[in-house]
């Protein structure tokens, strides 16, 4: 049978319904038992598509109004182009199970933040929640989840920090306020940002923005260093804050952690005057800034 097609193009053709028989035409001659091949591999095939259908009608919209089982199934009959029929063959009933989505009141899924912060769905019920969730524009985070609109002047206070390894500390500083034990942040653009004087001490910092009464986590960060925190301060601190020695030898600052990285960057710098790699600060870069670096290798910053 030279004119013969190859099989493949037999089956060339889409179902144009999953609902309805389906009829594939071909002018070709075929023997009864290749017909029978090919109906059972085309009632095979529309199995596998009626049950990846299936799968692609579970969406979110879908699940709030589905019944529990969604089902389906293919009919499919050949002829030839003698008018000879073949089938029909039914395929199996492919059924999908759909798990009814759980939300709360504005669609958000249980245990999930709403876009409506500080709101957090818990068992179908919105609370408030800015410890997890944050907070809107220029609030902040309060003790009872809630968040409140700042209109207060921010309240200055003085801290101070030194620097392992060096004599002179003065260096561009930031300070992120946490709540305690997190890493949520009290409110967003609240970062103090201050140069330090010569002895590591600044007078009258700022945030911001004005931060509630409260108790909270304050986090240092020095360039080139590993972050420092100061656990449970009361704000606005009465006293001088002390930050402590900050480790030296993170050269990466992006990461705030002391590894390979970092000694990349002091390698590639070896023996210059360079300001990040010179660690102690004596004009060269050389064993004794590896020796401090290697003191903190593998901590990472607080």
């Amino acid at each position: 049978m030279s004119n013969q097609r190859p099989i493949d193009k037999l089956l060339s053709q889409n179902f144009s319904t999953l609902t309805r028989q389906v009829k594939l035409v071909r002018k070709v001659k075929i023997k009864a038992w290749k017909a029978f091949g090919i109906i059972t591999f085309i009632a095979g095939f529309s199995a596998a598509l009626v049950w990846s259908i299936s799968q692609e009608m579970v969406t979110p919209g879908f699940l709030q109004q589905a019944p529990t089982t969604v089902s389906n199934q293919a009919q499919v009959t050949f002829e030839d182009e003698q008018g000879n029929q073949y089938g029909p063959v039914t395929s199996n009933i492919v059924s999908t199970e759909i798990v009814q989505a759980q939300t709360c009141q504005d669609n958000t899924p249980y245990n999930q933040c709403s876009r409506n912060k500080p709101k957090y769905c818990q068992a179908g019920t919105l609370i408030d929640d800015c410890s997890q969730c944050g907070c809107p524009g220029n609030q902040v985070c309060q003790a009872d989840g809630t968040c409140q609109t700042s209109t207060q002047s921010p309240r200055p206070f003085n801290f101070k920090h030194k620097i392992q390894g060096k004599k002179r500390y003065r260096k561009r500083v930031t300070i992120k306020i946490y709540l305690p034990g997190t890493n949520n942040l009290v409110c967003s653009n609240c970062e103090i940002e201050v140069e330090t004087d010569d002895q590591g001490e600044a007078k009258g910092a700022k945030p911001p923005k004005r931060i509630p009464d409260g108790v909270y986590d304050l986090v240092i960060k020095v360039p080139h260093c590993l972050s420092k925190r100061l656990s449970n301060v009361t704000w606005p601190p009465d006293t001088e804050l002390d930050f402590g020695e900050t480790k030296v030898g993170n050269l990466n600052d992006e990461d705030d952690v002391i590894n390979s990285l970092d000694w990349s960057v002091m390698n590639s710098r070896w023996g210059t005057a360079d300001e990040v790699a010179d660690i102690n600060e004596d004009g060269v870069v050389n064993t004794l800034d590896w020796s401090l670096m290697n003191q903190n290798w593998g901590q990472e910053g607080e």
